[in-house]
């Protein structure tokens, strides 16, 4: 079977109308997210960085780059988005992908809607079907994928960009093809980089990239005619096996958004049960100056994706276990304003840090849950033990409505007036009935005002 075509055929089957009311509302959801995600990643350093340099670069005003005062190129708007929306690691994720799928794709949407006058619906639509798409390539590649060093937000991010974008500009099935082939063979992105501003930069360039894969295929440009499979291509490369059976029963199944999972803490979401269990023992009495030890038994994808054990920056901050462990207990919170480099070195973090012991225990699997187990020591030998299966929102164990509005609201703060964010919360409930993004964009103009 042309496992790539099959895809394609997915993608442009998708109608937003006929799907689920409650994948309808989570693809309302999914974009509010990272639209707060990414008005407080424009004002992070590296969101400047990469707006000066796109400013620098120049390009037709056809899109907007949020949080400043600037319009520039689809895929230089895509570039400085994606990497924004990634910035704090605050972004959802999906675990059968694993990754970050909206970071790679919304901002590929956001900047081709923009720019070709489409409508909500249609966004939302696109933003469906690339979800779909990266989860279904992530689970043909497995988690082999990840072993290997890649980092799936990054190297499957450009496939869902690319068929996002090209639902946008209405490519036929054959120009789907070619701007999948094209995504594919740019794709790249490496773990190695996780800690630095690298990995966010991972995004944005799947998204940009997607972007350009999708419109040189409207011209014309030709690709690989079967990226994921067979010899050479992306399931072969990238892992070492591709599940080509999964990848169908994926696509077969419900749709990917209602897996999706978002983040309550700014950091790497394997964290997430430790400072869940951390905030929990500190409810019931548990504080700093009174720990002697913090034991946590983790599984194994936890210290892999947040094991460093010596952080020296606010973003090598949010890949630490122990330091989030540390933050949770002293602070109370894991929120955007503490992964600071300051907050990296401060003393009692370390003293904290200094106490607490982590083994990866094989019998907790990540799966669906993302299982860990505390047990705090106080000098006076009172023990506390606090088990969680699962962080707030994930599936299981979902935000409300209130959740999604008191983030949104938080992150869009840093640079929206109280006005603004209350009209970007009522337009983004009823996205899907826009006729055109124009009054988002308007909204997100204000931005531009206090971003600068």
């Amino acid at each position: 079977m042309d496992y790539t075509r099959l895809v394609v055929r997915h993608v442009l089957a998708v109608r937003f109308q006929d799907l689920p009311p409650e994948a309808q509302e989570l693809a309302r959801w999914c974009f509010l997210d990272w639209l707060g995600c990414a008005l407080a990643g424009s004002q992070e350093p590296l969101g400047r960085i990469l707006a000066g340099a796109v400013q620098e670069l120049g390009g037709a005003p056809q899109a907007t780059v949020i949080g400043h005062k600037l319009r520039t190129s689809t895929t230089h708007a895509a570039l400085v988005n994606g990497a924004a929306s990634h910035a704090q690691d605050y972004d959802d994720v999906h675990p059968s992908m694993p990754g970050h799928p909206a970071a790679s794709l919304i901002p590929a949407l956001l900047a081709v809607a923009e720019w070709r006058g489409s409508t909500g619906a249609e966004l939302l639509a696109a933003l469906v079907a690339g979800y779909d798409v990266q989860v279904c390539v992530g689970q043909a590649v497995g988690t082999e994928h990840y072993d290997h060093g890649w980092h799936a937000t990054g190297t499957i991010g450009h496939l869902g960009a690319a068929a996002g974008a090209g639902r946008l500009l209405h490519l036929s099935e054959e120009q789907m093809v070619s701007a999948l082939g094209l995504a594919g063979t740019q794709a790249a992105g490496l773990r190695r980089s996780f800690g630095t501003m690298a990995k966010p930069f991972h995004p944005g360039k799947a998204a940009a990239d997607g972007v350009l894969g999708a419109l040189l295929a409207r011209r014309g440009f030709t690709g690989p005619d079967a990226i994921l499979e067979g010899k050479l291509g992306f399931g072969q490369v990238f892992s070492s096996r591709f599940d080509a059976e999964a990848l169908r029963a994926k696509l077969a199944g419900p749709p990917a958004v209602l897996q999706v999972a978002f983040k309550r803490h700014a950091a790497c979401g394997a964290t997430h049960s430790t400072i869940d269990a951390v905030l929990a023992m500190r409810e019931r009495g548990l504080r700093a100056e009174r720990l002697a030890e913090l034991h946590l038994q983790v599984y194994r994808l936890a210290m892999d994706a947040a094991g460093k054990l010596d952080p020296q920056s606010g973003l090598e901050a949010k890949f630490s276990v122990p330091f989030c462990a540390a933050l949770a207990l002293v602070h109370g919170a894991a929120d955007e304003s503490l992964f600071t480099d300051a907050m990296a070195k401060d003393p009692e973090i370390r003293t904290v840090m200094s106490r607490i012991r982590i083994d990866v225990d094989p019998s907790l699997q990540y799966v669906e849950a993302m299982p860990v187990r505390a047990l705090a020591r106080m000098a006076d030998g009172q023990e506390l033990r606090e088990h969680v299966e699962l962080p707030k929102g994930r599936p299981s164990n979902p935000f409300s409505a209130q959740d999604f509005r008191q983030k949104f609201t938080r992150l869009a703060g840093t640079v929206l007036p109280a006005g603004s964010i209350g009209e970007a919360l009522d337009l983004c409930a009823r996205l899907d009935q826009l006729t055109t993004l124009t009054p988002l964009i308007r909204v997100l103009g204000n931005a531009s005002s206090r971003g600068g």
